[in-house]
């Protein structure tokens, strides 16, 4: 399985984005929301959206997985995808349009044709 490989980046990931938030509200003394501060709002969004598109990627790699026993394939879908998510979080971060537009781009291409084989392989095991 390696799956589980994504899981655990994956995790660092959203860890490290909350720490960015926490670091900022610290540094802003900002408690809740973001107080009108356009960076806190920037890492807040970032860490939503990670924390949005993240749980659903893992559940479709999972499955892919167990269905296709294919860990080459699964690890070129977990490996583009983190890159997607990294750039976008980057992307937020740094107010970089494009790069936010091609980190979206790569992640719903993974969702999309994870669960595309996701939904054929159930029927091709039967």
């Amino acid at each position: 399985m390696v799956s589980p490989i994504y899981a655990a980046l994956l995790t660092l990931l959203l860890i490290t984005l909350a720490f960015k938030v926490i670091s900022l509200r610290r540094k802003h003394r900002i408690s809740i929301g973001n107080g009108g501060n356009q960076d806190l709002a920037a890492a807040r969004a970032a860490m939503s959206n990670a924390s949005e598109y993240i749980p659903i990627f893992l559940i479709l790699l999972f499955s892919f997985e167990y269905l296709s026993q294919s860990p080459l394939f699964t690890h070129l879908i977990g490996s583009i995808f983190i890159i997607g998510r990294c750039m976008h979080a980057f992307a937020i971060s740094n107010h970089t349009l494009q790069a936010r537009f091609w980190g979206m781009i790569l992640t719903f291409s993974c969702l999309v044709v994870l669960a595309v084989a996701a939904f054929f392989l159930v029927f091709i095991n039967r």
